[in-house]
């Protein structure tokens, strides 16, 4: 088995969380949270 990760969270009673970060950029505006890919392809989170 193979793999990576970026970062290891160990939080007590809680687990362990190995997460992977992407590229792009998130901002927010009036409230509503938007993801831009690496293809500046814009996405929104209400």
């Amino acid at each position: 088995m193979y793999g990576e990760i970026d970062f290891l969270v160990l939080a007590p009673k809680l687990g362990v969380f190995a997460l992977e970060v992407k590229g792009g950029r998130v901002r927010r505006e009036d409230g509503v949270w938007y993801f831009t890919n690496r293809y500046r392809e814009d996405y929104k989170r209400v």
